[in-house]
């Protein structure tokens, strides 16, 4: 009898001990979804820093799994028969990180839907993010291919071999056939880099905030710059291979150097060389150019 009870009392104590565990992990769980909606709430996802007036009109419903922060848009809402009713989307919205890892892989799906990676604001420091096999969308909004990623710290991003529609190389993130270049990691360590060979296009936000590269070469293959695809206060040293880019291959903004005696390096009469001499792009702060491209492999 008395070691029935002494299992039973046994029992009952673990029983409250799991449950003072799991307590403490939701406390903790919404203290730093709290900590995280005062940093990032009013920033429209996959839009920069773009305010928004109620973060509750466009995120709708917050819900948190693994440390990853998911977003349930808002459908529907109206008074029908006197009563407040709303309806929310079943499509989870990847948005944000509030966990500790520094090496992740981005979820491909939550509760049996797949999800829609929106952007990525993260509490702490990420390093590695990995993306699985099955991840197949990360167009962060109407205008971007890729999503928006705060952290100054990512130094790889590296993608399952078997993803149909997403791959990297050397921690960069390309699209599947190599043509598209996504995203370039802000804390990668490399003080030079060359684009592979295959790339037609640079993304918007493809460089941006880089931290440690100075010397940045664009093959002759890439024929488009979108908007805000190249935004530095690191690279010293910009080098166009392509001479037969037009003004409308460069959109608008495309360019935005702000280290102090910056050089471009471009072919004369290139819209690049245009750009420079006559200042079509407002937004971008060139210090000098050279219309000749030297020989840089």
């Amino acid at each position: 009898m008395k070691r029935l009870l002494s299992l039973f009392l046994a029992l009952m104590l673990a029983a409250s001990s799991i449950t003072l565990l799991a307590s403490a992990e939701t406390s903790d769980t919404n203290s730093l979804l709290e900590q995280w909606k005062k940093q990032y709430a009013y920033k429209a996802p996959g839009l920069g820093n773009y305010k928004i007036y109620s973060y509750k009109a466009w995120l709708g419903q917050l819900s948190v799994s693994d440390g990853w922060i998911y977003a349930y848009k808002r459908e529907f809402n109206s008074v029908i028969d006197g009563v407040w009713k709303e309806e929310y989307s079943k499509t989870p919205l990847l948005i944000g990180y509030i966990g500790s890892d520094t090496d992740v892989t981005v979820p491909a799906s939550v509760n049996g839907e797949k999800v829609k990676i929106q952007c990525i604001y993260s509490l702490n420091p990420i390093k590695t993010l990995r993306i699985s096999k099955d991840t197949e969308n990360l167009k962060g909004s109407l205008f971007d291919n890729v999503f928006y990623f705060n952290s100054d710290s990512l130094e790889e991003i590296i993608v399952d071999k078997d993803n149909k529609k997403y791959s990297s190389k050397d921690g960069v993130l390309y699209s599947k056939d190599g043509k598209e270049a996504l995203l370039y990691p802000n804390g990668k360590k490399d003080e030079k880099f060359t684009l592979p060979t295959g790339v037609k296009s640079l993304d918007r936000n493809f460089i941006s905030g880089t931290k440690y590269l100075k010397e940045f070469v664009i093959p002759e293959g890439v024929k488009e710059i979108r908007m805000y695809s190249i935004n530095s206060e690191s690279i010293e040293k910009l080098y166009f291979k392509n001479s037969s880019f037009t003004v409308y291959n460069l959109a608008k903004y495309g360019l935005s150097l702000k280290t102090p005696n910056a050089t471009v390096y471009c072919h004369k009469g290139s819209a690049v060389d245009l750009c420079c001499r006559n200042k079509l792009d407002s937004d971008a702060l060139y210090k000098k150019y050279k219309s000749k491209i030297p020989n840089v492999q």
